[in-house]
């Protein structure tokens, strides 16, 4: 959908978006968006809310993968939020497959026979997802996953490991 509109600016600098690109584009309040200019064009961007914590996001990877040995990336339903070892770039999305194992808020270790990418360029198996779940958030919004190693399979210690990491960076999450 292609929708071309005039809007003027009020005096606090604010421009209101059209209800029908907020609604194909699923815009509610508090969404974050990505904002830049080029020249005289000025780009506006849905972003992923979470991308102002890749920074802790990547010291939990790092962490990760110093324990496990391991490639991982933490994600929302919709895009990548940070990875380690996997050249997977933030900001990029993430398969529908994925997205939907992270919508549904369950921990899940997928068997040889399941295999999953996380986005459709990128042919790096997923092993695990952990779900990150934040304080006083009942529905678990971004996921910790693991990806298949080529030389050893996980523990159940490893994949405890894991669980706990995304447990610890649900709680250091900002309410």
């Amino acid at each position: 959908m292609k929708l071309a509109t005039l809007r003027n600016m009020d005096t606090y600098g604010r421009i209101r978006i059209p209800h029908e690109i907020r609604s194909a584009l699923q815009i509610q309040g508090e969404t974050t968006f990505e904002l830049y200019f080029d020249g005289d064009a000025i780009h506006l961007r849905k972003c992923s809310p979470y991308l102002s914590i890749q920074k802790q996001a990547m010291d939990f990877l790092d962490i990760l993968s110093r324990i496990l040995a391991c490639d991982a990336m933490i994600c929302d339903p919709d895009c990548i939020i940070a990875s380690k070892g996997c050249c997977l770039q933030k900001d990029a999305h993430i398969n529908d497959e994925l997205s939907a194992y992270v919508k549904k808020g369950e921990d899940h270790i997928f068997s040889p026979s399941e295999v999953i990418y996380a986005v459709a360029a990128k042919k790096v198996p997923v092993a695990a997802i952990f779900h990150i779940v934040q304080e006083n958030c009942a529905k678990p919004s971004m996921a910790l996953v693991l990806f298949q190693r080529r030389n050893r399979e996980y523990t159940p210690m490893d994949y405890g490991s894991a669980k706990l990491v995304a447990a610890m960076f649900g709680k250091k999450l900002p309410e």
